[in-house]
């Protein structure tokens, strides 16, 4: 059963079409919420951009100083691509907080002996990102 997004106010997923390099977002939607959240969607770089620009038109504005509406983003750093996303961030005047929320590998233990594939820390650690824009 599909939950009823209208009386929810839950964002409906947004369809990242990356043939356009655009991403669709309901027109309702405009500046109506306090926390987008993200996961795993800074692999490709030509699309930052586009990502960048969908948080800016979900997110409130900031009403006080106490009313921080953010974007949580969580993402491994593959190859720099997080790195581009954030200085990407800075540069379009964004506040960004980078966490490496599991600090380090004495908490995050893979049991190495049971996976398929290597353990490789750039494409699969992940990091938690905070934006959000100033009053």
């Amino acid at each position: 059963m599909q939950p009823d997004v209208a009386r929810s106010r839950l964002a409906p997923p947004l369809a990242m079409q990356f043939d356009l390099v655009r991403v669709a977002m309901p027109p309702d939607a405009a500046h109506s919420y306090d926390y987008v959240l993200v996961s795993d969607c800074l692999v490709f770089q030509e699309l930052h951009a586009a990502l960048l620009d969908a948080i800016d038109f979900l997110l409130a504005k900031p009403q006080s100083p106490s009313h921080f509406p953010r974007a949580v983003l969580v993402a491994p750093k593959r190859s720099g691509s997080l790195d581009a996303f954030v200085a990407l961030a800075r540069r379009s005047g964004w506040w960004v907080e980078v966490k490496d929320f599991l600090k380090g590998d004495r908490y995050f233990r893979i049991p190495v002996d049971r996976l398929t594939v290597s353990y490789n820390r750039d494409t699969m650690y992940p990091y938690m990102l905070q934006l959000s824009r100033s009053v």
